[in-house]
């Protein structure tokens, strides 16, 4: 991580290399009330907190760049439990160059450090039981090259490292190549390929592999519409539990009625064979509808299938999910704003013991825009989940009023 820090210094204080360098800074202050600090099934414990986010961060697009890095402090002090305080941080570094007509580099960095029970990408939803400090960090290289008008090589490698201090959470890193081909025979036929290879290593248990080899057909139908056909095999190999194969086919279509109206989806199967004991199948699909009118916006998506969880605090391994999501922005006028969320996600575990979990949350936020730098905002937030095991469900209410201040210059 430390790296892409001095990446992301050399890159904010030195702006003799970028055209357009954009600089913001911004500090938020926000008192909020949570009734489930710990997020525990029975010995549930409120308290209110004040946090101080200091933020800075540069922007840069040209013909031959493209940059967006941020870094975020938030101070965490909490009124009764003092022994919660901490301090977080937060680092994203996203950086894309074109060496040459055809060639360009990327370089990614995703960075952070917290003592929430659950960690701050909305994909993980492993829960923690204890708050103790943990440090993810996510890092991609790669370089494209472009052979034709939408023909494209890509070879990418991934490092991503999870660090605890928990006793029942062991540190964990994986990493490995991923190469992927999309290459349009004409204006209507395109295909792409890829394989990919990671390993898992962590502190104590034996490491995991798994390679992924995937083929795709897309065809353009219109300019605003595509049909896909898309299978993936991967080989997963434990040295000390259940290895598998997993089959998935798609057939998928995304159509653009309008630039305020899209809609798109896929439907296909999942075929999980395990080296031993019974095989599982199950639905896989994805589908979203988003509609945009002058002063609203509204986005309903669903995804279902299986996924896998190996470098989370529960690690529950090889599950079958569907989740659904339903949003709505609207802008009451040019200062007030209001945004409204329902998400709910269901898991369930098939290669290691068996758990079932179904997570409601819902969210509502208003703001208003004092200033044209000065911004007050409120948010109330439930978040619920129940499960086959009792010691893992929760109940949580959360409120907050925030203050953002943000000021920009080139």
């Amino acid at each position: 991580m430390r790296y892409f820090l001095i990446c992301f210094l050399i890159t904010f204080f030195s702006s003799s290399a970028y055209a357009i360098l954009r600089y913001d800074t911004t500090i938020d202050l926000v008192t909020a009330y949570d009734n489930n600090i710990y997020l525990s099934s029975e010995n549930e414990k409120e308290d209110y907190r004040n946090i101080i986010i200091l933020g800075v961060g540069a922007n840069d697009e040209t013909s031959l760049q493209e940059l967006s890095a941020r870094y975020s402090l938030s101070l965490n002090k909490f009124w009764r439990n003092e022994v919660n305080d901490y301090a977080g941080h937060n680092l994203e570094f996203d950086f894309e160059r074109k060496l040459t007509r055809h060639i360009s580099v990327r370089f990614a960095d995703t960075y952070y450090l917290s003592e929430e029970p659950l960690e701050e990408d909305p994909e993980i939803t492993a829960l923690r039981r204890e708050r103790n400090r943990y440090a993810r960090n996510r890092a991609e290289a790669g370089l494209s090259y472009q052979f034709g008008h939408d023909d494209f090589l890509r070879i990418n490698y991934l490092d991503s490292r999870l660090q605890n201090q928990a006793t029942d959470v062991e540190d964990s890193v994986e990493y490995g190549p991923i190469i992927e081909m999309t290459y349009w025979f004409n204006v209507h036929h395109g295909i792409d390929l890829g394989y990919s290879w990671n390993r898992i290593e962590y502190e104590e248990s034996d490491p995991l592999k798994r390679d992924l080899i995937t083929a795709g057909y897309s065809y353009r139908y219109r300019p605003n519409t595509t049909l896909t056909v898309n299978y993936s095999l991967e080989f997963f190999h434990a040295y000390d539990e259940l290895d598998y194969n997993n089959h998935i086919v798609m057939l998928g279509v995304e159509h653009s009625l309008s630039p305020q109206w899209t809609i798109g989806g896929a439907l296909g199967q999942f075929f999980w064979d395990p080296e031993a004991g019974d095989s599982e199948n199950g639905l896989v699909y994805e589908a979203h509808i988003r509609r945009y009118f002058e002063s609203t916006s509204l986005s309903l998506a669903g995804t279902g299938g299986s996924r896998e969880e190996y470098t989370d605090a529960e690690s529950r391994g090889f599950t079958k999910y569907r989740s659904l999501n339903l949003s709505m922005d609207h802008e009451v006028s040019s200062r007030t704003r209001i945004n409204l969320n329902v998400n709910y996600h269901h898991e369930k575990t098939l290669s290691r013991e068996f758990l079932r979990d179904d997570i409601w949350s819902y969210s509502g936020n208003i703001s208003y825009r004092l200033y044209r730098w000065l911004t007050c905002s409120f948010e109330l937030s439930q978040r619920e989940r129940n499960s086959s095991d009792p010691l893992r469900e929760y109940r949580d209410f959360t409120a907050s009023i925030r203050l953002q201040g943000v000021y920009e210059w080139r």
